[in-house]
């Protein structure tokens, strides 16, 4: 769809500010999610309130095509959104899953350590060997997984995350250029003396 003020003068991105952008690539997947839902829903209530505005003086056709618009534009948002937060779960019980292992491990290691420091002189040394072969294993194991962690993340952040939020960010510019647009509705119907409430 093509944004352009009352006038028809195109709405650009370029010349438009979107409060979104400066957030795309500073801050962790949950700051990101919880701050993006917050400004798109304040975001969401300015457009009600424009579009409330230019219903109420007596533009109700005009607005009841734009409502359709609006709420796809809205809901393809919040479907992001929520694509997001499920990628952002499932990485946080990945690593979960990986930190349980991590632990067991550890605590194995921490019992075989202590029973070696406990054990008496006439202990076998097929089973001190037994007991190390084990640690070492263990301690093996434990940089696997850590290594395997960092690796889901990394795999679900470039193949999962990224995309969407692309697709997010694409979709919040162009929410950016509809705001825009039911705002220069409202503010050109002010100037025209077609609205006699003047509220901004």
């Amino acid at each position: 769809m093509k944004y352009c003020y009352d006038g028809g003068l195109p709405i650009n991105i370029a010349d438009v500010n979107n409060p979104f952008a400066k957030y795309y690539h500073t801050m962790s997947l949950d700051d990101y999610i919880i701050l993006i839902t917050s400004m798109f829903e304040e975001k969401c209530i300015e457009i009600d309130e424009n579009m409330k505005k230019i219903e109420e003086g007596n533009f109700w056709i005009y607005i009841s095509y734009m409502k359709h618009k609006y709420a796809k534009r809205r809901d393809a948002i919040y479907s992001r959104l929520n694509e997001l937060e499920g990628l952002r779960k499932t990485i946080v019980r990945a690593q979960q899953i990986q930190q349980s292992q991590i632990n067991k491990l550890q605590k194995e290691n921490y019992n075989i350590r202590s029973a070696m420091k406990s054990a008496t002189s006439t202990k076998s040394d097929s089973i001190e060997t037994l007991e190390n072969v084990v640690l070492a294993q263990n301690m093996h194991a434990i940089v696997n997984a850590k290594r395997c962690s960092k690796e889901i993340t990394r795999m679900l952040i470039s193949k999962n995350i990224d995309p969407v939020k692309e697709k997010l960010e694409k979709a919040l510019e162009d929410f950016v250029l509809f705001s825009e647009m039911i705002k220069g509705k409202y503010i050109a119907l002010v100037k025209r003396g077609a609205l006699v409430n003047i509220c901004m």
